[in-house]
């Protein structure tokens, strides 16, 4: 209350009088309707809920339970925030042109929190061949279950299109091979000129060669957990975030992880701890090995943070693992890349020589 936050708490009698509806909606925390709390709200404020069924509606007012109330307040939050960008737009022209304000008002929009070292360059890049296994062996579990969902259904959504097209762009994967790609699934399910008609466009969009010629970064977890919530037939966002419990243990049951570490790995979901559930998820799929003497760790610096950081770790894990477990064939390919940078060293030498 002492920050301007008030909400009508149900009585229990009128709770008591809703019990049946109120036990019909959605129950993560698994919380009896007997015994919970429920503020009633303007149905308005209540949107995303309501797309999720996890309130119950009456004459114009939601019943939220108290798990759910920070859904409530984020959206309060949200449309402050805009009325308060609205006004200080008005004020825009004066503070830019203070020197002081003016160059960072003119690069704000340039600068991406969530954007890190997530491009693959120290590995090599994927095609559209290799994707099946990459999916089972190094993809978290958001991008498995869209990866999943299009071979099963032949396509998919827009959101899920864009989430996935992204994070196989930054993985390393090229705009040919993409639409290569995308064209083999969606194709099954419908002709070649319906596909280039309706989907090849936005894949070259992604890639800066359509429209405006931007070029697009893959989504983060955070842009996941809080902006990409799927609606049916749709499989885009945070497992952990918008899978029921039910739902995620049965993905997760179909892991490399044992019985203890799904548990785990489900009670961070559960206390809404998404990332949390993420990173340890991979951290009990690339557990610390000594092979032929050699020591195997993962590099965790991004995992939890996004999707495509974890593809990388993993990459780079399992490209770690399979060198000590075959020591001369790493011995060979290491000698290999050698030569390679040294023959391209002596012809930029050789290039400068003959340029004087």
């Amino acid at each position: 209350r002492e920050h301007g936050l008030r909400f009508e708490e149900v009585p229990d009698s009128e709770r008591d009088a809703r019990v049946t509806s109120l036990a019909r909606i959605k129950n993560y925390e698994n919380v009896p309707a007997q015994t919970a709390t429920y503020y009633r709200v303007p149905f308005l404020e209540a949107i995303d809920l309501i797309g999720r069924r996890e309130v119950y509606l009456e004459k114009g007012y939601a019943y939220v339970p108290q798990a759910k109330l920070h859904s409530i307040v984020v959206s309060r939050f949200r449309a402050s925030l805009s009325r308060s960008l609205a006004k200080a737009s008005g004020s825009l022209a004066a503070a830019a042109a203070d020197p002081r304000l003016g160059p960072l008002l003119t690069n704000v929009e340039k600068h991406d929190l969530e954007r890190q070292d997530v491009d693959d360059d120290d590995i090599e890049g994927i095609t559209p061949e290799q994707i099946d296994a990459l999916a089972d062996q190094s993809m978290p579990l958001c991008m498995q279950q869209l990866h999943y969902a299009l071979k099963r259904d032949h396509k998919l959504k827009h959101w899920g299109r864009q989430q996935y097209g992204l994070f196989l762009k930054a993985a390393g994967l090229s705009m040919e091979d993409q639409l290569r790609f995308f064209q083999a699934e969606f194709t099954k399910i419908m002709t070649h000129d319906q596909f280039s008609k309706e989907y090849a466009y936005n894949i070259r969009h992604r890639y800066g060669k359509e429209g405006k010629r931007t070029e697009y970064s893959p989504y983060g977890c955070y842009k996941l957990v809080m902006d990409m919530a799927p609606g049916p037939g749709e499989y885009h966002g945070c497992p952990y975030r918008h899978f029921d419990a039910d739902h995620l243990a049965a993905v997760l049951s179909k892991t490399s992880l044992d019985a203890g570490e799904q548990s785990l790995v489900l009670g961070k979901a559960k206390e809404r701890n998404y990332q949390i559930a993420c990173q340890r998820h991979f951290e009990f799929a690339h557990k610390k090995q000594t092979v032929n003497g050699k020591k195997v760790v993962a590099n965790l610096d991004g995992v939890g943070n996004h999707p495509n950081a974890w593809f990388k770790a993993s990459r780079v894990y399992h490209q770690d693992l399979h060198a000590a477990e075959h020591p001369e064939e790493a011995k060979a390919k290491e000698e290999e890349r050698a030569k390679g940078i040294a023959a391209a060293n002596q012809s930029q030498v050789e290039g400068m020589v003959l340029a004087n």
